[in-house]
């Protein structure tokens, strides 16, 4: 995607324009550190070069551009509608296609403004590529949440990725993430894979359904692509605290063999109160054992390891510790359109969603998928939780030991 008109062959070109009829573009980097360079050619060009491509395509019936909920998070409120881009996305593509690497990361800061990552403004930038590249075309803008594991399909629980708060419960699983800013009353705008890929299936049928096939009574050129906004906190609020609630639940009932230590986890919306756990928590163990490793020659990682995941938390932080307001009257609108079988066969409704029958098959699904630890090892598991938590408790009551006696030498000093 990141190349120059997608990396098609002349060949590959003829071949989709002469036959495809749907498009979803749901391709892009969703690294929130992306080089903005990197991030603008997938982006923001590689949007361009597909909306260039699709008006080419003869038998198209439905183009469906997949951006994020959070393109426009500059805004407290976000409705079914275009915003105004932070940067017009033509001037944004010639601006990473002129300048060099190094000057363009220097002038990222200031491009990026209030957005918070590269992601989100090249997200935004590139709904302004839809608005301007769209006209006579059937296309739909389509804005999900946070995307986690399935709830039916293809099977339950079914996530192959540790982006956002799956790397939390992946990081906190195996006993290496303990604290997270986050604010707890804040809600967690949650939403399954599977339900995003139907609501997306919908939007498609009903995009090729209102725009007549011989295109001589199209839509004025004017008139922007219809906008869906897919969340769970209109009709199905979680708190990060209740997301968090569960994940514990359930953990707990199948711990990972993978686990280094005990589970132990606390988000908290003060940023004194993270920095300081994340001193106690992370740092000095961390420290403590990469200096244990180096005495016995192994190579030290646990160091590493935390800068990693500092930087994972700070990037989750912003999400995590906000709050939007969100319409989303079109879905709504959408999802009521469809007949009682379609209703079933590409469910996407978030009012009917169980979060605790959901949580149950999500973690084991974090378990199985990305730890790739089968549900037959469970047992060990919980051996292996038992023991950790002897540890854990153990080590705490030396630490505390050690507390009490150096506050003793003190005050013996003084009486």
């Amino acid at each position: 995607m990141g190349q120059a008109d997608l990396g098609m062959s002349p060949e590959d070109r003829i071949k989709v324009m002469n036959e495809v009829e749907v498009i979803f573009h749901g391709a892009a980097t969703v690294r929130f550190d992306e080089p903005l360079k990197t991030a603008v050619e997938i982006n923001v060009r590689g949007t361009r070069d597909m909306l260039k491509l699709a008006r080419g395509c003869s038998k198209l019936k439905a183009f469906v551009h997949i951006s994020t909920a959070y393109s426009n998070c500059v805004q407290d409120q976000i409705s079914e509608k275009f915003y105004e881009s932070p940067l017009p996305g033509d001037k944004l593509i010639d601006i990473v296609e002129t300048m060099d690497v190094k000057t363009i990361n220097n002038i990222t800061p200031g491009l990026l403004g209030d957005f918070p990552n590269t992601y989100a403004y090249t997200k935004a930038v590139a709904e302004n590529i839809v608005q301007e590249y769209s006209k006579g075309l059937p296309v739909a803008l389509f804005r999900p949440a946070i995307v986690i594991g399935t709830s039916k399909e293809p099977v339950a629980g079914w996530i192959d990725n540790v982006y956002g708060p799956t790397g939390v419960v992946v990081g906190a699983a195996v006993g290496l993430l303990h604290v997270l800013n986050c604010n707890p009353k804040v809600l967690a705008d949650l939403v399954p894979g599977d339900m995003v890929v139907n609501a997306c299936i919908a939007a498609a049928w009903k995009t090729a359904r209102e725009y007549p096939s011989n295109h001589e009574d199209a839509p004025p050129p004017d008139l922007p692509p219809p906008v869906y906004n897919y969340v769970s906190s209109e009709q199905n609020p979680l708190t990060w605290e209740k997301f968090m609630k569960y994940n514990e639940i359930y953990g707990f009932q199948v711990p990972t063999i993978q686990a280094v230590y005990y589970y132990l986890f606390h988000i908290t919306s003060s940023k004194f109160f993270y920095t300081l756990f994340c001193f106690l928590l992370h740092w000095i163990p961390a420290y403590i054992i990469d200096g244990i490793a180096v005495l016995i020659g192994k190579k030290p990682m646990l160091r590493k390891a935390y800068r990693k995941i500092t930087k994972f938390s700070e990037v989750m932080a912003y999400f995590a510790t906000r709050e939007w307001k969100f319409d989303n009257s079109n879905t709504q609108k959408l999802y009521s359109e469809l007949c009682d079988a379609d209703k079933h066969l590409f469910d996407f409704d978030m009012s009917a969603l169980d979060w605790n029958d959901y949580f149950y098959s999500y973690i084991r699904g974090v378990r199985v998928y990305l730890l790739k630890d089968p549900v037959e090892t469970v047992p060990e598991g919980l051996k292996k939780l038992n023991r950790l938590r002897m540890l854990h408790y153990t080590f705490c009551a030396i630490l505390g030991l050690l507390f009490l006696r150096a506050i003793w030498a003190v005050l013996s000093t003084f009486f």
